[in-house]
C-alpha cells in the first residue's frame, strides 16, 4: 500500500482543552506550533487513546508572543485508535503537523 502524505492543522480551540490534531493512524515528520497572538502561551501535547494520555510529548513549553517552535522529531507513530492531541492555555496558538498515513 502506497503512503499519502497528508498535513493537519489547528487553529481553532477551547482554551486549556485537549484537541485532536492527528486524530488518525500516521507517521508524524514536522510538528510546528506558532504563537500568533501579542502574548505568551503555554502549550502541551501528547499522545492519547479512549481519552487516556500515553505519553506527554510536550510537558508545558511558553512561547513567546511571535514566535514559533518547530519539533523535527524524524518521525513518531500515531497508531490504531491512538491521537496526537495538543492544547493550549490561551487562544492565540497555531498547531501543524506533517507525515503520512
Amino acid at each position: 500500500m502506497a503512503l499519502t502524505k497528508k498535513n493537519w492543522t489547528l487553529n481553532s480551540y477551547t482554551d486549556a482543552t485537549w484537541t485532536d490534531l492527528v486524530p488518525e493512524p500516521a507517521t508524524v515528520s514536522t510538528f510546528v506550533i506558532s504563537n500568533t497572538s501579542a502574548g505568551s502561551i503555554t502549550v502541551q501535547a501528547r499522545v492519547q487513546d479512549g481519552g487516556t494520555g500515553l505519553a506527554t510529548l510536550i510537558p508545558g513549553l511558553a512561547v513567546a508572543a511571535g514566535d514559533y517552535v518547530v519539533i523535527d522529531a524524524r518521525s513518531f507513530i500515531v497508531t490504531g485508535t491512538q491521537t496526537l492531541q495538543v492544547q493550549a492555555d490561551v487562544t492565540g496558538a497555531e498547531f501543524y503537523a506533517s507525515g503520512v498515513v
